[in-house]
């Protein structure tokens, strides 16, 4: 990685370059190998001190959902928009201070989805409609006109796209610890048994699940080629969380 590299991923920032710094001196980071900025890492951890669990928030992966429905737990007030949505998502206490004897004494889950269908999904929510990072995108890729799915792997694979934006990034970098130490690693696909699942371990109790789809999208057909990019993008995802390539 060249020093332009690193520095386009701190957005040219040195108040992120400071803060990347003092990240990678905490204990919890201590064995982070990572490419994704540490600041990128910290904004996708919800943590509860109140309830005791650390949530790795994956986008593209339901965390919206799983957010909402963890929520209801302390209010039934419906959620009616999206910045009381993304005013819950950084409601959560600092993780950066636990320790790892702190962690052993939490619930620790996340809920990942298979590479390929979270790509698609992230292409059509954030880059086929006018966006920040269709923004980006453009202006990485010096283009004007529509960015196709190839124009995105493009970015994904020679542009260090994955580790400019949390949505791109790899759900590994995201959900950084050793499997042995996660509680629970549930899936996209099988979504309400993971819910399930982790409100009896945290609330003792189940909590119906609450839907917060406005970004869902419907899904791509993509080329066997395309397919075998994103294997290779993505090579780190499909084989810490046991996806088929």
């Amino acid at each position: 990685m060249t020093i332009l590299d690193s520095l386009a991923r701190i957005k040219h920032n040195p108040r992120l370059w400071a803060r990347e710094f003092y990240l990678k001196r905490q204990e919890i980071f201590a064995n982070y190998d990572g490419a994704l900025p540490l600041f990128r890492v910290v904004s996708r951890m919800y943590y509860s001190q109140e309830h005791s669990y650390l949530y790795f928030r994956i986008p593209k992966a339901a965390n919206s959902t799983i957010i909402a429905t963890l929520a209801t737990h302390s209010s039934e007030k419906k959620i009616r928009n999206w910045d009381e949505m993304s005013r819950l998502k950084s409601s959560g206490g600092s993780p950066i201070k636990l320790s790892t004897k702190d962690l052993e004494n939490l619930f620790i889950f996340t809920v990942v989805r298979d590479p390929v269908a979270r790509a698609i999904s992230a292409y059509q929510d954030k880059i086929m409609k006018p966006t920040p990072q269709s923004s980006m995108l453009r202006r990485v890729l010096k283009k004007r006109d529509d960015i196709t799915f190839n124009d995105f792997l493009d970015f994904l694979q020679y542009e260090d796209g994955t580790n400019l934006d949390g949505h791109f990034a790899l759900q590994s970098d995201l959900c950084f610890l050793p499997l042995q130490m996660i509680d629970h690693v549930g899936k996209f696909e099988d979504l309400a048994s993971s819910i399930s699942h982790c409100t009896r371990a945290i609330f003792g109790k189940d909590i119906s699940q609450v839907d917060w789809s406005p970004h869902k999208t419907n899904g791509l057909e993509i080329t066997t080629m395309q397919r075998r990019r994103l294997s290779l993008i993505y090579e780190q995802d499909f084989e810490k969380f046991a996806y088929d390539v």
